[in-house]
């Protein structure tokens, strides 16, 4: 997924400076220049500094761009600071795998090798036979005799580093919290941000400015999704941990679970939700005073099909590896992806999209093990209040669907909402407001609307070009924006089309040039 920065913007309304000074669709850049504020001036800028920033920069300089070209404006040195912070929420520690393909390497474009035969030849190297010959069985025996290979989120933390370092991230990377995009008057972008949070204490200079002629961003996802019963409940107790959204700190549950017990209700189906359960099973194995109601919307008895494709189901839970058949990245659906009208995509990604979690075999056993047992059970319906009992409990009221309607009524210790995250462009400050200064147009999913190139139209200035990335163009040209794969593939279309601009310093990856270029890789050289 990518989950970039959900604090990059903030409105431009908040503050007196930006908005007297960012008020117009034109910026004269001599007026800018005598704000006496910092300026930054560079070929291309990054907007975010996540993954999507990341694999654009890495792409960028393999492709010829110089370290000092680049800027990339984050509240996180580290390209996956955020991802691992909603990741760790999620109950997904270093140790364990994430929803991605082995050739999803976003330190690596080539794709090769992947995860699987790093994993395979360091655990060889490191005397664990037998792991590194499960896993080469399991690659070849996917997905019909073993579960779908996925990596270790560690492993991919680990590689991103290496490949930071190779080509100088830390150097690109300066602080802020972008308020407010503006085409200039000489055919460049300024981006006006906070430097407010960088050095505490220190307001001498708390603004800045840079100026670039392309523009990348990569903003991920605006904030995290909290349904209005939820909302209301917090808002009405000032209790934030026993209602939770599963990618909010909530350690305390699991801890308080371990030593007490209890009983948790887990909402959604998908891939977060499965996690959750793994890990309440995991507090249930040191203490069996421990169970789960789990609510979905409706029963699920047939998964989703296309064509003679069907989605396997197993306890009203949808299977697929990943959140996205795999030819949406490379295959006929992301060529039929590409040709179609906006409306044609919109009905396209309603029959591939849906709610899925992958199929894992320990999955499997514990929700067949926890219904055989009793400790786990699944129920149908829409939260419609939760309240809190005298004797500081929940008390959630659930409107039922399926076979069993009316109202149905659960006490329980905690709720964990695994939903997910907001995505829509307008939940975003610093889109909203590009959006409405330069009317640009949205998708059906209320995404932005991208080129197939991933430019922005509308926001062509001169020579200057702005290009999107990851979940806020989800309705665009490619379905798995949201994924590794997914935002190197928007890196390298955006690449390309600026290499075909004349960009400087960028050259075509290919031939020996792409050869040469992953010699340098596999060495840990340079670009």
């Amino acid at each position: 997924m990518d989950t970039t920065l959900l604090d990059i913007s903030q409105p431009l309304r908040s503050d007196n400076w930006f908005s007297s000074n960012f008020n117009e669709p034109i910026v004269l850049v001599a007026k800018a220049q005598r704000l006496g504020v910092p300026v930054l001036t560079a070929e291309y800028g990054c907007i975010g500094g996540g993954m999507g920033s990341f694999v654009f920069a890495d792409i960028a300089r393999i492709a010829g761009a110089k370290p000092e070209q680049i800027v990339v404006l984050s509240t996180h040195r580290s390209p996956y600071g955020h991802y691992s912070y909603l990741t760790g929420n999620s109950q997904i520690p270093s140790h364990e795998r994430i929803r991605s393909n082995s050739e999803s390497t976003p330190d690596n474009p080539w794709g090769w090798p992947g995860y699987a035969a790093r994993e395979i030849w360091a655990e060889f190297w490191q005397g664990n036979f037998g792991h590194a010959l499960r896993t080469f069985l399991q690659i070849f025996g996917e997905p019909t005799f073993a579960d779908t290979y996925t990596p270790r989120i560690g492993d991919v933390f680990r590689s991103m580093d290496r490949e930071a370092e190779r080509i100088g991230w830390s150097s690109m990377v300066r602080y802020g919290r972008v308020r407010a995009i503006r085409k200039t008057d000489d055919g460049r972008f300024i981006v006006a941000y906070s430097r407010r949070g960088e050095h505490p204490g220190d307001d001498e200079t708390p603004y800045g400015l840079l100026l670039v002629r392309h523009l990348h961003l990569a903003t991920g996802y605006p904030t995290i999704r909290f349904l209005p019963e939820l909302q209301r409940y917090r808002e009405a107790t000032g209790d934030t941990e026993a209602v939770v959204n599963a990618y909010e700190p909530h350690e305390a549950i699991y801890e308080h679970l371990r030593r007490h017990g209890g009983l948790v209700l887990v909402q959604g189906r998908g891939i977060v939700a499965s996690r959750i359960l793994q890990r309440i099973y995991e507090e249930r194995q040191r203490n069996p005073n421990i169970g789960i109601i789990h609510l979905m919307r409706s029963p699920i008895h047939e998964g989703h099909r296309y064509g003679r494709a069907r989605r396997a189901v197993h306890n009203h839970v949808e299977f697929q590896p990943f959140n996205w058949p795999r030819d949406c990245w490379t295959g006929k659906r992301r060529k039929l992806l590409e040709r179609a009208t906006p409306e044609e995509r919109a009905r396209l990604l309603e029959q591939w999209d849906g709610t899925t979690t992958a199929r894992r075999r320990d999955w499997v056993e514990l929700t067949e093990r926890g219904l055989r047992e009793g400790w786990y059970q699944v129920v149908f319906g829409k939260i419609a209040r939760v309240d809190r009992t005298p004797e500081g409990r929940l008390m959630t009221t659930v409107n039922a669907t399926g076979q069993v309607t009316g109202e149905l009524h659960y006490n329980t210790d905690f709720l964990v909402d695994a939903t997910g995250l907001e995505a829509e462009a307008r939940a975003n400050p610093l889109l909203n407001d590009l959006i409405d200064t330069y009317g640009l147009e949205l998708n059906p999913r209320k995404r932005l609307h991208v080129a197939n190139s991933f430019e922005v139209p509308g926001m062509r200035n001169g020579e200057g070009r702005m290009y999107a990335a990851g979940a806020i163009t989800l309705g665009g040209p490619n379905a798995g924006v949201d994924t590794f794969l997914g935002l190197q593939y928007a890196a390298w279309r955006a690449v390309d089309s600026l290499i075909a601009a004349g960009a400087p310093n960028l050259r075509p990856i290919r031939g020996w040039r792409s050869v040469s270029q992953w010699l340098k890789w596999a060495r840990n050289v340079k670009p």
